[in-house]
């Protein structure tokens, strides 16, 4: 490109948004410094950088850019500009920060486009397999309706028994409530002993 290597990095920033470059940066201090934040701004540019680059090796930074290039990519293709996003080393998981949007010029995610079915010019409609023959027989079960009967035999009988135990329970029941009555005198019952008494 022949830049300048004194060249200011507002500098560089406009540039890049002209080109609709994404920039990767080393510094992360280019979301803080107000005249780089706002030349990306004014640019709307995608910047990706680096979580601490003055502490990490070259090669943790290729690697996260290598491990991560589809994510960055997709970052990049499905998303407008201005935003920031942090990479920060491989040995993290997940190294590359969701995008930071400045929404109120415009950052954020692009519509949806709505997919359409790839088909090219010379595709011919495939003509149908002719059906395969059967090397084995089918295997022959009884029919559903006996099936079905014999599972209503059963439900009926387990019914049967059902009502049998209730009514067994509502025998037992009586009983004991008739036993209890027996040994009890009614208020009825006294109330007539103490008027015969009385007479």
């Amino acid at each position: 490109m022949g830049w300048l290597c004194n060249m200011l990095d507002t500098d560089i920033i406009a540039e890049c948004g002209r080109q609709g470059w994404v920039i990767i940066f080393g510094d992360k201090s280019i979301e803080r410094v107000p005249e780089e934040r706002q030349a990306v701004i004014n640019a709307r540019c995608k910047v990706f950088m680096f979580d601490d680059s003055h502490v990490t090796r070259t090669e943790d930074w290729a690697a996260s850019l290598l491990v991560g290039r589809h994510r960055l990519i997709e970052i990049a293709e499905k998303a407008d500009g201005p935003l920031f996003v942090t990479i920060r080393k491989c040995k993290v998981q997940g190294h590359l920060s969701q995008p930071r949007f400045i929404g109120l010029v415009g950052g954020g995610w692009k519509p949806a486009e709505p997919e359409t079915p790839k088909a090219s010019a010379d595709a011919q409609p495939r003509p149908e397999k002719p059906m395969r023959r059967q090397q084995q027989g089918k295997l022959k079960f009884p029919e559903q309706a006996k099936l079905d009967e014999k599972c209503d035999a059963v439900d009926q009988s387990e019914q049967i028994m059902s009502d049998l135990e209730t009514q067994e329970m509502q025998r037992e029941w009586l009983k004991e409530l008739k036993e209890h009555h027996q040994k009890a005198p009614s208020s009825t019952t006294i109330a007539s002993a103490k008027s015969r008494s009385a007479k």
